[in-house]
Formats: structure tokens, C-alpha cells, sequence
């Protein structure tokens, strides 16, 4: 489910089916990223408070779980979000 109220989003890649999506989400919200939903059908994790990670850190959790974040990220006026193509 896409969250229009997000602030920022990114793209990940390598998710094959719902479970995955809510494996990143439970994921990154065990590591203290309350903010964050992610949705399978759009590939894209929604972060409501980008402020609570920075990019390495996010991209790092995510690599942990055999998945690849890339495509195009949207800023939302937080500066660790851009374009990652």
C-alpha cells in the first residue's frame, strides 16, 4: 500500500513476493526506523521521517537481506535521498 503522506521514498529491488516487502519493513523497523512502510507492487520503500537513517545506513540494512537498492529514489527535501541511477 503506497503512503501519499511520505516524505521520501526509494526504490529497492530483488523483492519476489509480498513477504519480502514486509521482511524490509519489519527489518528496518528493528533497527529503529519507526517511519517506514514498504509496498511490493511499486518495488518502493516510504519513509514518513527520513531523518531517522541516513542513505548508508538504510542501503546497508537492506543489502543484509539480499536485496539492491537502486532505480530512482525521490527527495522529498531530505538530502540523503536522490537520484541513485
Amino acid at each position: 500500500m503506497t503512503d501519499e503522506n511520505s516524505t521520501a521514498q526509494i526504490r529497492i529491488s530483488g523483492m519476489h513476493c509480498a513477504n519480502c516487502a514486509l521482511g524490509v519493513e519489519k527489518h528496518l523497523k528493528k533497527v529503529g526506523i519507526a517511519g517506514v512502510s514498504v509496498d511490493f507492487a511499486t518495488q518502493t520503500a516510504y519513509f514518513s521521517d527520513p531523518s531517522e537513517a541516513t542513505h548508508a545506513t538504510v542501503t546497508r540494512e537492506i543489502e543484509k537481506l539480499g536485496y539492491r537498492v537502486g532505480g530512482r529514489a525521490v527527495p522529498g527535501g531530505f538530502g540523503w535521498l536522490s537520484s541513485m541511477e
